[in-house]
């Protein structure tokens, strides 16, 4: 992606513009306050957890987020992106719903915010509303096929364990998961991959690092 190699070659990074050039502390959104287009309802935040293991290289993620009202408050997680220490994304992933304090949706629901996320111009910092507009733009069909995933998986556990709400349960955070690299994908060189399951890797739940903590 030019943006990204064109902040490269500046010495600086989507992280950097996000946080403003500081040290980001774990837990906390950037920027401050975070991205947030009312027309569009759409927000972005980045932040980072400290000793995250599942990408060892991870310099944190940014969470894009829909606000479906305002009051009260009502939001669906559109996707995460995993950054690595250079500045460049490797992976996308969904979050339960208890992170983002989520109104449960359909799948039908969520393909459409997928499809109508977008940051415009005026709010926060233009590369990085840039960066996240773009990347939704390249990888919608692929993110609309986490989110098919992440309910597919939810459905299931709450199946195995119907006394338990699943989307609730602090316990299960990661879903569905794709690696990605956005040079190879610019070069028509990335080669096609489905998402996949987080917890097929995981024989068992992880647990919450945080709990009451967002994702």
């Amino acid at each position: 992606m030019k943006l990204l190699e064109r902040l490269a070659a500046r010495g600086t990074t989507v992280i950097e513009l996000a946080t403003g050039g500081r040290r980001p502390r774990p837990f906390r959104l950037y920027p401050q306050p975070p991205l947030y287009d009312p027309r569009t309802r759409s927000l972005v935040a980045y932040h980072t957890h400290a000793g995250l293991p599942d990408w060892p290289r991870e310099a944190g993620h940014f969470h894009a987020v829909r606000i479906l009202r305002l009051r009260p408050e009502e939001r669906a997680g559109i996707v995460a992106v995993s950054m690595s220490r250079r500045g460049w994304p490797q992976a996308l992933f969904t979050f339960n719903l208890w992170g983002w304090q989520e109104r449960p949706q359909r799948a039908h629901q969520l393909r459409a915010h997928v499809r109508r996320f977008r940051v415009g111009p005026g709010h926060g910092p233009r590369p990085v509303a840039r960066f996240i507009n773009l990347l939704l733009r390249a990888y919608g069909p692929e993110i609309e096929s986490l989110q098919d995933e992440k309910l597919r998986i939810l459905a299931d556990l709450q199946r195995r364990r119907p006394r338990v709400d699943a989307r609730a349960d602090r316990s299960i955070d990661l879903l569905s998961a794709l690696p990605i690299d956005v040079r190879a994908r610019a070069e028509g060189r990335e080669p096609a991959a489905a998402p996949t399951a987080w917890r097929t890797a995981m024989p068992t739940p992880r647990l919450a690092r945080r709990p009451g903590r967002r994702a």
